[in-house]
């Protein structure tokens, strides 16, 4: 990456805290938190406006929302990061500690999530995040009304 970072090995103070608490709850640093690495309060400001999002949908929701609009910015870390979710999100699938399958329920959110079987309310909320980023000018009355 061309962005400048703080190693793991250099981290001290309230990034060392940070880290530490991703290593306990994740198993791992995530990448966009090592971006953060210079910031750790514009990370942390970061996370609190991302639970506060998260606290009024459902997980599964608000992975499948983040899958939609990750896929509209064809951004591959976030298809790769909201893909392997927690696998009870998504239909049943093996799962191997270093590898997470995708199954394909997940193919088919992938593909072409207005076909894959989700609840009509997902799928209002899925087309929802793709206007916002596609055309967000373009948001009327009758998209929120439909959600």
């Amino acid at each position: 990456m061309f962005i400048q970072t703080i190693t793991e090995a250099e981290v001290d103070g309230k990034l060392r805290e940070i880290y530490e608490g991703d290593r306990k709850s994740l198993g791992y640093v995530p990448n966009h938190a090592k971006v953060f690495s210079l910031r750790p309060d514009v990370l942390e400001a970061w996370r609190t406006f991302q639970g506060s999002i998260r606290k009024n949908l459902r997980l599964r929701t608000y992975e499948l929302v983040t899958l939609a609009a990750a896929k509209e910015l064809n951004c591959r870390y976030c298809l790769l990061a909201h893909g392997s979710t927690t696998p009870s999100l998504f239909a049943t699938g093996s799962i191997n500690k270093s590898v997470q399958l995708i199954t394909p329920e997940r193919r088919a959110i992938l593909l072409y999530f207005q076909e894959a079987g989700l609840e009509s309310k997902e799928v209002a909320m899925m087309e929802f995040a793709q206007k916002i980023i596609r055309n967000v000018h373009e948001i009327t009355r009758d998209d929120i009304n439909q959600l």
